[in-house]
């Protein structure tokens, strides 16, 4: 770790509390979901790179399927706890922006769930993709997630306290809503944002967020070489088909795929 934005990062997630909020998730999301069943018939064939693996929560539903699968995560108390459930399976401390442990085109999906690449710089979002895409073999796929910056205004509202509340709730949410609009002071939404680095409550407010504009997620990909790329609403799994839909979602976060051109893409 070597700036304070990755060493907070660590922090928080190889905490124990970090570890048993993510070891009670034992589904697929419904974006997920979607792309699993696209993806089921072609997944015998495929050696698979779970990144940012956590507890193993897509561990039991990729691992069992695949050719050959390799789980990975920088926190070791994750990685601990994956093992644990896996024991037999491949699961390493490994950071997603120095994987040069495995060669060039050696795999043909790449998964990297629950928007772990927001957790990064931008600098090491760019280098994690660059590594993604050297270790994919042509018209391989990787999927991820990332916060969507269209939810900030209902965000806003859900720390908003109901006035209905009881003394002490009300005065709790009260300090909680305080405390995010502090810490997100310098965030005001507009249309036309890109991107912003948002605190949230369930990293104690104590950690920044990348949340990004779909569109511009979708122009970013392409100008770092991928093929293709697809978007897909969170929380229903729905393909969004065209820029009004991209600039208009405002699921949670967004479900990304895309792929490694070969020569039939060019």
């Amino acid at each position: 770790m070597h700036d304070r934005f990755s060493s907070l990062n660590f922090s928080i997630y190889n905490s124990s509390q970090a570890v048993a909020l993510y070891g009670k998730a034992s589904s697929l999301q419904p974006a997920e979901l979607t792309l699993y069943e696209d993806l089921r018939d072609a997944l015998p064939a495929m050696d698979m790179l779970d990144v940012g693996v956590g507890a193993g929560r897509t561990t039991a539903f990729f691992a069992p399927h695949v050719k050959s699968y390799i789980g990975l995560d920088f926190a070791p108390s994750m990685v601990d706890a994956a093992k644990a459930r896996f024991p037999a399976l491949d699961i390493r401390v490994v950071d997603a922006t120095n994987l040069d442990f495995l060669p060039d085109a050696s795999h043909d999906l790449i998964l990297f769930s629950f928007n772990g690449l927001d957790c990064m710089t931008m600098d090491n979002r760019e280098r994690a993709l660059a590594e993604f895409l050297r270790l994919l073999r042509p018209g391989g796929h990787l999927i991820f997630s990332s916060h969507n910056i269209n939810f900030l205004p209902d965000l806003t509202r859900g720390f908003r306290p109901g006035m209905a509340a009881h003394p002490v709730k009300l005065l709790k949410s009260l300090k909680r809503f305080a405390r995010f609009l502090l810490v997100n002071r310098n965030v005001t939404y507009a249309n036309d944002m890109k991107t912003a680095l948002v605190f949230e409550r369930h990293l104690g407010f104590e950690f920044p967020l990348l949340f990004i504009r779909p569109d511009h997620q979708v122009a970013e990909l392409a100008r770092l070489g991928w093929s293709g790329a697809r978007a897909f609403a969170s929380d229903t799994g729905k393909r969004l088909d065209g820029p009004a839909a991209l600039r208009g979602v405002d699921s949670p976060w967004v479900y990304y795929h895309c792929r490694k051109p070969d020569a039939a893409m060019a």
